[in-house]
Formats: structure tokens, C-alpha cells, sequence
């Protein structure tokens, strides 16, 4: 595997260089202009360079919290040509941090902001997001074969006029944490060849073509099979995040593509993937097999005394009966017959080198040692040997939380007492621990429950003349007993359905099935529902699990060596809000960070504000970005030519939207300096929903809401154009931009 890694991780120190070269070029400008009796221009610019050194200031506050892993924040003075920055920090250990930076200029000038900013771990978490075809989404397009889509293909070719898009949800990412590191690991199927990564602009999808017209899918001409790309080939930064070469020889390349994700995560952009252009390379898909699927690795830091930890695993509804047979594993294709245990891996899990997809994987267990894991689509990623001598495996679970988090307990039916092992990742016992019971047939991790009862904890299972449930702690201390010879005629495996205080028992006796079984407050157990399952192609199971995001209950069967799932439509309780939620989304922008490109909220700006009559810059001119009691506003002026501001956005999958705007007046005369207009047409046509006049001002930012479902369209766009009425000292302050938009276009 090759590892290529974009230099990103100075980004913000580079930032911070940047502002404060661009501030001592204007320190110095303003002393130029000042000694040639230009003052009024030389105060202007000495207020420029001011804000630009508070910007330079708080960026290098944020990049010391990033990196002081949550103690001893403190920065040295700085000057340069002039001016003095200073950094305050209270208090100097934990989060949130109180920051205060001052500028200070000649002259007795200077500015001050204070803010709470957040401070980050130093101790980085990882998720793994390597979807398969459910949740996936990926596909080649083809200026040859122009409205063909690639969606369900499992690969896509990269050369000249042809490309391939990415797309990775981030849902499982905590809100508030701090992006350290994302890599994207891609696999070959062949050639060699130069690409770059490249930032897409605009949504799309993925389609269920192989190859052929669809039209509900992405083409070289259509980003979702009917609403066309701005530009054929689809609509991206022309600057690449991030190039790589491929070898004849790699069969893997990884790629650094930090700032991309980190980007994505806090809204400087919206999420709409990624795109590869180059030449001569053909990478697999994610409806490929499991192993070759691109795969996003993201290191992440949470706030300083803050346990961010991806969304709670669902609830599984306990005692449901199977009506069907979603998939099944030949296990006898690759030789792994007499099973004796079963395991769900969540995704991101690491087992023996190997990392578990979006979906999960298992692991399974034969009665000769061999620990197999398994993607869903039954191909097999890695494998180890955890043979005893004659001691043989009956079970094995995943322990999730507590003294042995991350470990596998392995249950062996040794000769003596029976026992369990605590194996790492790389199969090697960390500890071995006797059960004090004979005739062991499963082991189960026990986690959340719906009483708080035994969580944590492991639930055994034995079968012999009397077949029993004994629940012990991490360390084998025996807390509950069960008999369960009642319900079970040969008790062979057991399983917790997570979120209940339920256990699920597999019956190895012909034709019986499976029981569940409630155990209440650990005072016994009884039976709660029990199913056959031999009519869905399981009997006389010896080995059971439960999906931990599915919630299917998965069997070995042992007479056609095969590996079952059985579920039925209320298997998952997974919390969902009733409704359709890509019913409402907001397009927004609150000009922090200091840029005309910033996307917040869950519907994408088409591009960024656009000035025009004034410089382009959101540092100069009668239009920029600069503080506002302590806060970062955009600052609208006289200028000589009647400057405005624009930005456009796509609401065209919506019926209603309202625009939100906060504002603030000062020392505005007369008559309205500043218009909010609208278009539905990219500005073709403008119409006015309101006037910003005096003679007043606002010692706070007032709210203005208006209705603009009139204007939705693919091209609504919004503006702030300032007036001939407007005087030299008139000034309005925009704090917040929303579109706040709502019902399904279509339905």
C-alpha cells in the first residue's frame, strides 16, 4: 500500500501567516499614506490593518486550543511593522477558554475581541466508514456514453473523459469535534497513472444503472438523470485537494485529504463529495467486494472534557417472529464447517489487520479453531487460528464497554473447568479465566439493557443433563444462575438483543428453533416468545448472533453449512423522527470564518457572494467582512458607483422558504441607503422586499423575516444593493443570512 499524503496539517498556522503579512503590508501602506497627508485614507487603513491583525490573532488562538492538548494555553506577544498583537487566554487549563486579543497601532489606536473559543484532546479518536452497496455512493461517468450511469457497476475508470465520484456521509462524525486527519484509501483493478481529488459543487446521485440510460441517476451530462450539470462532467473546484500517482504495483493507494473532510464537517462547504480525474487508472466500487470498497478513515479530538462518541447503537425489538430470509453465507465454499460461534463487529472495527465496513461484519468460529470474518456479502477479509489443543471453542462475542472494551471472550469446553479467553486483535490471549462450570455451548456480551440490569456483563451458556444462563462480571465472577432446561432441549448459543433485558436462545434440537427469554432484574428468567425456524432454512442451529444496527438474528445452520439472517419489518427500533427530513433544510452563512465562501446548514449556497461596482474582496472596499461589537459582520458603505452584493442558491427541490436576515443601522440619515431584493431567475429580474433607511440606528441586531416561496426556483438568488440616497456615513451591518427552506417539490 502507498500513503500520499497533502501538506494540510499547517493549514490554519498558514492561515495566520498569511493575515499577518497581509496586516504589516498594510501597516505599512498606512504609514506611507499618512506622512504623504493622505490621513483620512491612512486612518481608513489603519482600521483595515487592526481587524486584519484581530483575525490573524484569533486564527492563531484557535490553532494554539487545537494542539495545547487541553492545558497550558498560553502565546508570546507579536509585533510587526508597528502594531502589537497580544493573546489572552482564561483559564489556561480545560474548555472553554476565554480568549481576549488586542491590536494595537500607532497612534493610541487599537481594537480588542473576546470570545470563548473551544480546546481539543490531544488523544484522537478514529471512525472507519467503508460503505457497501446500501448505503453507498459512487459511480463513473463517461463523456462517450454521456447519459449512460455507472451507479451500480463495481468499478469505474478514471482517464480522459471519464471520472469517478465519491460521496461519504458523515452522520456518524459528532458535531462538535476537532478533524485531525482523514485518509481515503482507494483499491485498483488496473493501471497506472496520475489523479487528482477534486472538491464537487453541487449534488447528485448515484442512480441503479450499470451502464445504461436510467435517468435516475448521475451521467456526464446529469447530476441525478434530469437536472443537468452547470458544466458537462460535472461541476467542481478546479483546484484539487490532493494529487497521487499509481504504480503498476500498488494495489492499494491512500490519499491525505484532511482540509476536504474538515471542510465538510464544520461548513466551510457543503458535503456533495468528491471527484477523481486523471488518467489510465480503474478503481474498484463499493458494490465490488467487501475488502476492495473505498474506505475514509477520520482521526477526530473531542473537546476538552467532553466524551463525544459516534450515535448509540439501536434498540432491537425482542420477540418478533422472522417472516423473512434476507441473506444467506455458503460457509462450506471456503471450508469452515462444525460452527460453533458467531459475532456482530460494528463498522470501523479492527480484527487481525483488517478494518469492518459501514455494515459491520462477523466473525465466525468452528469447532477446530478457525476465526473467519466475513462481510455481509459473505466475502472473507481476514482470518486466524484460536485452536486449543483438545480444548475446544464453543462461542464467542465481542465484549463493547468495560475492563476488557475491544477484546473477544472466547468460550472453550476444555477438559477440566471450562473457561474463557480474552483474545486482542491479533488473537493473542490477554487472559484466561475459569467459569467453574462444565459443558460451556456460548458466550454473549450483555449491553445496553432496558432496566440498566447486568450491563456490561457476560451471559454463558451450558447444556448437559440441565441446560442453564449463568451471567457473569468481565473478571468471571458468577452473578445469576438460570435454569433454562424448560424452554431449551439443547441449549447451543446465545445472543443479547441490545436495549431489551432479553436473551436469545438457540435450540440445537430438530425442529425447535429459537427462544427468547426475558431475564428481569436478574431474579430469573422465563420465556418470553419462542419461533421455529427450520421452515426459513435454519434447524438445529449451533451458533447465534444479532446484528448490532440490523438487529437480524443470524444462525448457523448446521446442515447446510451455510450462515443464516432472519428478520422481520419491526426488527429495529432505531429512534427515527417521524416524517421525511430532506423536507426542510436551510442555506446559511454567518461570515465567521472571515470569507465569502462559508456554507452552513444543510442546503448549499450555489457559489460564494459576488461583489460587484467595488473591489471583490471581502478584506477592501465599500462591501467586507469585519467586526462588529467583538463579532464578524459584512459592513456595507456609500461607494462611489452604487456597489451591491449577491448570492445565489438552488431551492428548487422545496415549496416554501422564508429569508432570514439580521441586521443593524448606523448612523444612517434619511432615505433607504440599502435594498434585500430577490430573484428567481439568477438575478435576471430583481424585485425589493425591503429597505434599510433612517434617520436612525440600532444599538442591537434586529430581526427581519420574510416569505420568498414566490421566487423558488434553481436559481433563487438574494442581494443587498446600496442606493443613490445613501450618505458617506451610513453603514449597515449584516450579522446572518438564513434560508430556511420546507416541503418536498413533487410530493
Amino acid at each position: 500500500m502507498r500513503f500520499l499524503r497533502t501538506e494540510s496539517g499547517g493549514y490554519v498556522l498558514v492561515v495566520v501567516l498569511v493575515v499577518l503579512a497581509l496586516l504589516s503590508a498594510l501597516a505599512m501602506r498606512t504609514a506611507s499614506r499618512s506622512a504623504s497627508g493622505v490621513h483620512s485614507v491612512g486612518l481608513q487603513h489603519d482600521d483595515r490593518a487592526l481587524d486584519l491583525a484581530l483575525e490573524g490573532g484569533v486564527a492563531r488562538a484557535r490553532w494554539l486550543l487545537a494542539r495545547s492538548a487541553c492545558e497550558n494555553h498560553a502565546l508570546g506577544d507579536t509585533r510587526l511593522s508597528g502594531l502589537a498583537l497580544t493573546t489572552r487566554f482564561a483559564p489556561t487549563d480545560g474548555s472553554p477558554v476565554a480568549v481576549r486579543v488586542v491590536a494595537s497601532g500607532a497612534g493610541g489606536l487599537s481594537r480588542a475581541r473576546e470570545l470563548r473559543l473551544p480546546a481539543y484532546s490531544g488523544d484522537p479518536q478514529r471512525l472507519t466508514l467503508q460503505p457497501g452497496p446500501a448505503s453507498a455512493r459512487d459511480a463513473e461517468i463517461s463523456s462517450s456514453r454521456d447519459d449512460d450511469n455507472h451507479g451500480l457497476s463495481t468499478r469505474a475508470e478514471v482517464k480522459n473523459g471519464r471520472r469517478m465520484l465519491i460521496g461519504f456521509d458523515l452522520a456518524n462524525l459528532p458535531a462538535d469535534v476537532l478533524v485531525r486527519a482523514a485518509r481515503l484509501t482507494l483499491y485498483k483493478n488496473s493501471g497506472s497513472g496520475d489523479i487528482s481529488v477534486h472538491r464537487l459543487l453541487n449534488a447528485w446521485t448515484q442512480g441503479s444503472g450499470d451502464g445504461e440510460e436510467t435517468g435516475d441517476g448521475v451521467t456526464w451530462n446529469s447530476r441525478d438523470g434530469s437536472r443537468a450539470w452547470t458544466v458537462p462532467g460535472g461541476d467542481f473546484h478546479s483546484e484539487s485537494v490532493a494529487g497521487f500517482s499509481v504504480q503498476n504495483s500498488d494495489a492499494e493507494v491512500t490519499v491525505d485529504i484532511t482540509e476536504l473532510v474538515s471542510g465538510w464537517h464544520d461548513g466551510r462547504f457543503a458535503n456533495h463529495g468528491l471527484i477523481l480525474v486523471g488518467r489510465n487508472v480503474t478503481f474498484m466500487t463499493a458494490d465490488g467486494p467487501a475488502v476492495t470498497r473505498p474506505r475514509l478513515e477520520i482521526d477526530f479530538s473531542c473537546e476538552c472534557g467532553v466524551s463525544c462518541v459516534p450515535p448509540p447503537l439501536p434498540a432491537c425489538v425482542s420477540d418478533y417472529s422472522p417472516d423473512s430470509n434476507p441473506w444467506s453465507i455458503d460457509l462450506g465454499g471456503f471450508g469452515l464447517v462444525e460452527l460453533r460461534g458467531l459475532a456482530a463487529l460494528p463498522a470501523g472495527h479492527r480484527f487481525n489487520a483488517s478494518v469492518a465496513p459501514a455494515e459491520g461484519a462477523w466473525l465466525a468460529l468452528n469447532r477446530h479453531g478457525r476465526l473467519v470474518m466475513l462481510a455481509d456479502d459473505g466475502s472473507v477479509m481476514t482470518e486466524c487460528n484460536v485452536s486449543r489443543g483438545g480444548d475446544e471453542p464453543q462461542g464467542l462475542t465481542l465484549i463493547q464497554s468495560g475492563l476488557y472494551a475491544g477484546r473477544l471472550a472466547v468460550a472453550y469446553d476444555a477438559l477440566g473447568d471450562d473457561r474463557l479467553e480474552m483474545l486482542d486483535a491479533a488473537c493473542q490471549t490477554q487472559a484466561s479465566l475459569p467459569l467453574n462450570v462444565d459443558g460451556v455451548t456460548g458466550v454473549a456480551y450483555i449491553g445496553k439493557t432496558a432496566s440498566g440490569s447486568h450491563e456490561g456483563r457476560l451471559a454463558v451458556a451450558t447444556s448437559g443433563s440441565t441446560r442453564h444462563v449463568r451471567v457473569y462480571t468481565q473478571n468471571a465472577e458468577p452473578r445469576v444462575d438460570l435454569d433454562v432446561s424448560g424452554l431449551v432441549g439443547d441449549l447451543q448459543g446465545l445472543a443479547h438483543l441490545q436495549g431489551s433485558d432479553r436473551l436469545l436462545l438457540a435450540d440445537a434440537i430438530s425442529g425447535a428453533g429459537a427462544v427468547v427469554i426475558d431475564v428481569v432484574n436478574g431474579d430469573g428468567g422465563s420465556a418470553a416468545n419462542s419461533y421455529p425456524i427450520a421452515a426459513l432454512g435454519v434447524d438445529a442451529p449451533r451458533a447465534v448472533a444479532v446484528g448490532l444496527t440490523s438487529c437480524e438474528h443470524a444462525f448457523g445452520s448446521p446442515a447446510d453449512n451455510r450462515l443464516r439472517a432472519l428478520a422481520n419489518s419491526a426488527s429495529v427500533v432505531a429512534g427515527a423522527t417521524p416524517g421525511d427530513s430532506s423536507c426542510t433544510g436551510e442555506a446559511a452563512d454567518e461570515f465567521e470564518p472571515m470569507s465569502y465562501a462559508n456554507q452552513r446548514g444543510t442546503v448549499p449556497w450555489s457559489g460564494d457572494w459576488q461583489e460587484y461596482a467595488d473591489f471583490g474582496s471581502f478584506l477592501l472596499g465599500a462591501i467586507r467582512i469585519t467586526l462588529d461589537g467583538g463579532a464578524l459582520a459584512l459592513s456595507i458603505e456609500n461607494g462611489a458607483s452604487a456597489p451591491g452584493i449577491l448570492r445565489q442558491v438552488d431551492l428548487s427541490d422545496y415549496t416554501s422558504a422564508v429569508l432570514s436576515v439580521r441586521y443593524r443601522r448606523e448612523r444612517m440619515k434619511g432615505p433607504v441607503a440599502v435594498t434585500l431584493e430577490v430573484s428567481a431567475n439568477g438575478g435576471t429580474s430583481w424585485t425589493q422586499l425591503h429597505g434599510f433607511s433612517g434617520p436612525d440606528e440600532d444599538a442591537d441586531y434586529q430581526l427581519l423575516n420574510i416569505d420568498i416561496s414566490a421566487y423558488i426556483g434553481t436559481s433563487t438568488a438574494i442581494r443587498f444593493a446600496t442606493t443613490s440616497d445613501m450618505h458617506i456615513q451610513d453603514r449597515l451591518f449584516i450579522d446572518a443570512v438564513s434560508i430556511a427552506a420546507s416541503g418536498c417539490a413533487g410530493g
